[in-house]
Protein backbone atom coordinates (compact mmCIF):
# COMPACT_ATOMS: atom_id res chain seq x y z
CA UNK A 1 0.00 0.00 0.00
CA UNK A 2 2.63 2.56 0.97
CA UNK A 3 4.34 1.82 -2.81
CA UNK A 4 1.08 2.34 -4.18
CA UNK A 5 0.33 5.45 -2.50
CA UNK A 6 3.67 6.80 -3.27
CA UNK A 7 2.87 6.11 -6.81
CA UNK A 8 -0.31 8.01 -7.17
CA UNK A 9 1.52 11.11 -5.26
CA UNK A 10 4.35 11.35 -7.93
CA UNK A 11 1.55 11.08 -10.60
CA UNK A 12 -0.22 14.27 -8.85
CA UNK A 13 2.87 16.36 -7.59
CA UNK A 14 6.10 15.01 -9.64
CA UNK A 15 8.27 17.53 -10.32
CA UNK A 16 7.85 16.94 -14.49
CA UNK A 17 4.64 18.69 -14.74
CA UNK A 18 4.36 20.91 -18.26
CA UNK A 19 3.14 24.26 -18.67
CA UNK A 20 0.75 22.80 -21.87
CA UNK A 21 -1.39 25.51 -22.14
CA UNK A 22 -0.93 26.03 -26.08
CA UNK A 23 -1.82 21.53 -26.15
CA UNK A 24 -4.16 22.48 -24.04
CA UNK A 25 -5.96 24.53 -26.27
CA UNK A 26 -5.70 22.57 -29.34
CA UNK A 27 -7.00 19.28 -27.99
CA UNK A 28 -9.86 20.79 -26.57
CA UNK A 29 -10.74 23.65 -29.74
CA UNK A 30 -9.38 20.78 -32.85
CA UNK A 31 -10.22 17.54 -32.25
CA UNK A 32 -7.92 16.21 -34.69
CA UNK A 33 -5.15 18.51 -34.07
CA UNK A 34 -3.11 15.64 -33.34
CA UNK A 35 -3.35 13.17 -36.05
CA UNK A 36 -2.61 9.42 -35.94
CA UNK A 37 0.69 8.63 -36.86
CA UNK A 38 -0.33 6.60 -39.96
CA UNK A 39 -1.61 9.74 -41.44
CA UNK A 40 1.49 12.04 -41.02
CA UNK A 41 4.15 10.84 -44.22
CA UNK A 42 7.24 12.41 -41.98
CA UNK A 43 6.94 10.95 -38.41
CA UNK A 44 7.35 6.96 -39.27
CA UNK A 45 9.86 8.06 -40.98
CA UNK A 46 11.59 9.80 -38.21
CA UNK A 47 10.60 7.18 -35.62
CA UNK A 48 12.36 4.89 -37.71
CA UNK A 49 15.38 6.31 -38.28
CA UNK A 50 15.33 7.41 -34.55
CA UNK A 51 14.94 3.74 -33.78
CA UNK A 52 15.26 3.37 -29.68
CA UNK A 53 16.43 6.79 -29.69
CA UNK A 54 12.46 8.43 -30.14
CA UNK A 55 11.66 9.28 -26.67
CA UNK A 56 14.78 10.48 -25.96
CA UNK A 57 14.08 13.23 -28.70
CA UNK A 58 10.58 13.34 -27.66
CA UNK A 59 11.82 14.28 -24.10
CA UNK A 60 14.12 16.86 -25.89
CA UNK A 61 10.93 18.57 -27.20
CA UNK A 62 8.53 18.38 -24.33
CA UNK A 63 11.75 20.28 -22.57
CA UNK A 64 11.72 22.94 -25.07
CA UNK A 65 8.25 23.12 -25.26
CA UNK A 66 7.84 23.85 -21.65
CA UNK A 67 10.63 26.26 -22.14
CA UNK A 68 8.75 28.08 -24.78
CA UNK A 69 5.46 28.10 -22.59
CA UNK A 70 7.19 29.44 -19.76
CA UNK A 71 8.62 32.37 -21.52
CA UNK A 72 5.21 33.42 -23.24
CA UNK A 73 5.89 31.65 -26.87
CA UNK A 74 2.38 29.31 -26.84
CA UNK A 75 2.96 28.84 -30.62
CA UNK A 76 6.07 27.32 -30.51
CA UNK A 77 5.58 25.44 -27.33
CA UNK A 78 2.12 23.86 -29.43
CA UNK A 79 4.44 23.12 -32.42
CA UNK A 80 7.34 21.53 -29.71
CA UNK A 81 4.57 19.59 -28.21
CA UNK A 82 2.81 18.08 -31.00
CA UNK A 83 5.90 16.59 -32.63
CA UNK A 84 7.14 15.26 -29.05
CA UNK A 85 3.78 13.34 -29.51
CA UNK A 86 4.36 12.46 -33.07
CA UNK A 87 7.88 11.34 -31.96
CA UNK A 88 7.07 8.81 -29.30
CA UNK A 89 2.78 8.19 -29.49
CA UNK A 90 3.52 4.73 -27.71
CA UNK A 91 4.89 6.34 -24.86
CA UNK A 92 2.40 6.86 -22.40
CA UNK A 93 4.28 9.64 -20.13
CA UNK A 94 3.48 12.21 -23.07
CA UNK A 95 -0.06 11.52 -22.51
CA UNK A 96 -0.10 11.62 -18.80
CA UNK A 97 1.29 14.57 -18.85
CA UNK A 98 -1.50 16.05 -20.49
CA UNK A 99 -4.15 14.36 -18.77
CA UNK A 100 -2.92 15.75 -15.39
CA UNK A 101 -2.33 19.29 -16.16
CA UNK A 102 -6.18 19.25 -17.77
CA UNK A 103 -7.07 17.62 -14.33
CA UNK A 104 -4.93 19.23 -11.79
CA UNK A 105 -4.31 22.73 -13.38
CA UNK A 106 -6.71 23.78 -15.86
CA UNK A 107 -9.95 22.26 -14.36
CA UNK A 108 -9.16 23.39 -10.89
CA UNK A 109 -11.57 25.55 -8.94
CA UNK A 110 -8.69 27.73 -8.12
CA UNK A 111 -7.54 28.42 -11.98
CA UNK A 112 -10.72 28.24 -13.89
CA UNK A 113 -14.13 30.20 -12.36
CA UNK A 114 -16.38 28.69 -14.95
CA UNK A 115 -17.77 25.24 -14.02
CA UNK A 116 -18.54 24.95 -17.86
CA UNK A 117 -14.76 25.21 -18.39
CA UNK A 118 -13.46 23.40 -15.86
CA UNK A 119 -15.77 20.45 -17.40
CA UNK A 120 -14.24 21.01 -20.61
CA UNK A 121 -10.37 21.07 -19.29
CA UNK A 122 -11.92 17.33 -17.35
CA UNK A 123 -13.44 16.17 -20.35
CA UNK A 124 -10.07 16.99 -22.47
CA UNK A 125 -8.21 14.81 -19.72
CA UNK A 126 -9.66 12.46 -20.28
CA UNK A 127 -9.54 12.89 -24.06
CA UNK A 128 -6.08 12.56 -23.65
CA UNK A 129 -5.68 9.01 -22.17
CA UNK A 130 -8.08 7.80 -24.41
CA UNK A 131 -6.12 9.16 -27.70
CA UNK A 132 -2.85 7.82 -26.55
CA UNK A 133 -4.90 4.35 -25.84
CA UNK A 134 -4.29 2.77 -29.11
CA UNK A 135 -0.38 3.14 -28.93
CA UNK A 136 0.72 3.69 -25.63
CA UNK A 137 -1.60 1.42 -23.20
CA UNK A 138 -0.35 -1.72 -23.68
CA UNK A 139 0.86 -1.76 -20.22
CA UNK A 140 -2.14 -0.31 -18.69
CA UNK A 141 -0.18 2.81 -17.45
CA UNK A 142 -3.08 5.17 -19.19
CA UNK A 143 -5.99 2.68 -17.71
CA UNK A 144 -4.26 3.25 -14.11
CA UNK A 145 -4.44 7.18 -14.96
CA UNK A 146 -7.86 7.18 -15.36
CA UNK A 147 -8.50 5.38 -12.47
CA UNK A 148 -6.27 7.99 -10.85
CA UNK A 149 -8.42 11.26 -12.41
CA UNK A 150 -11.86 9.52 -11.28
CA UNK A 151 -10.47 8.63 -7.48
CA UNK A 152 -9.52 11.84 -7.68
CA UNK A 153 -12.61 13.36 -8.54
CA UNK A 154 -14.43 11.49 -5.88
CA UNK A 155 -13.01 12.43 -3.01
CA UNK A 156 -13.47 16.30 -4.81
CA UNK A 157 -17.33 14.99 -4.58
CA UNK A 158 -17.36 13.31 -1.34
CA UNK A 159 -15.37 16.11 0.48
CA UNK A 160 -18.59 18.03 -0.17
CA UNK A 161 -16.46 21.63 -0.42
CA UNK A 162 -17.84 22.63 -4.15
CA UNK A 163 -21.20 22.40 -4.97
CA UNK A 164 -22.16 19.79 -7.43
CA UNK A 165 -23.34 22.48 -10.17
CA UNK A 166 -19.41 23.74 -9.65
CA UNK A 167 -17.21 20.46 -9.81
CA UNK A 168 -15.07 19.39 -12.97
CA UNK A 169 -16.94 16.44 -13.42
CA UNK A 170 -20.47 15.40 -12.30
CA UNK A 171 -21.39 12.33 -10.16
CA UNK A 172 -21.49 11.18 -6.95
CA UNK A 173 -18.69 9.42 -5.04
CA UNK A 174 -19.86 5.90 -5.61
CA UNK A 175 -20.52 6.23 -8.95
CA UNK A 176 -16.32 7.91 -9.55
CA UNK A 177 -15.08 5.31 -7.68
CA UNK A 178 -16.90 2.48 -9.02
CA UNK A 179 -15.14 4.14 -12.58
CA UNK A 180 -12.02 4.10 -10.72
CA UNK A 181 -11.97 0.72 -9.81
CA UNK A 182 -13.34 -0.71 -13.37
CA UNK A 183 -9.90 1.68 -14.64
CA UNK A 184 -8.19 -0.28 -12.26
CA UNK A 185 -9.05 -3.48 -12.95
CA UNK A 186 -8.79 -2.53 -16.50
CA UNK A 187 -5.02 -1.65 -16.10
CA UNK A 188 -4.51 -4.92 -13.72
CA UNK A 189 -5.97 -7.00 -16.78
CA UNK A 190 -3.16 -5.12 -18.95
CA UNK A 191 -0.50 -5.43 -16.76
CA UNK A 192 0.02 -2.82 -14.48
CA UNK A 193 1.65 -4.13 -11.10
CA UNK A 194 -0.03 -1.75 -8.84
CA UNK A 195 -3.71 -1.70 -10.51
CA UNK A 196 -5.13 -4.84 -8.64
CA UNK A 197 -4.25 -2.82 -5.12
CA UNK A 198 -6.09 0.24 -6.21
CA UNK A 199 -9.29 -1.58 -7.46
CA UNK A 200 -9.27 -3.18 -3.86
CA UNK A 201 -8.87 0.22 -2.64
CA UNK A 202 -11.26 1.99 -4.40
CA UNK A 203 -14.20 -0.32 -3.64
CA UNK A 204 -12.92 -0.39 0.58
CA UNK A 205 -13.22 3.63 -0.22
CA UNK A 206 -16.51 3.03 -1.74
CA UNK A 207 -17.48 0.68 1.24
CA UNK A 208 -16.84 3.45 3.54
CA UNK A 209 -18.28 6.13 1.94
CA UNK A 210 -21.08 3.79 1.61
CA UNK A 211 -21.13 3.02 5.81
CA UNK A 212 -20.81 7.14 6.67
CA UNK A 213 -23.77 7.53 4.48
CA UNK A 214 -26.29 5.24 6.72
Amino acid sequence: MTRLRERLERLRTGPARFALWGVAVALVAAPFAFRPPEETEPVPVLRRLLGPFANTAANVQWARADHAWRRGRHADGYALAASALDFAPDAPGGWIFLARHFAYERAAVEREADPALRRLWMQAAFDALDRGAATADGHGALSFERGVLFAYLAEVAAAGVVPESERPWRGTPDELYAEAARAYELAARKGDPDAAEAASAARARREELHAHDR
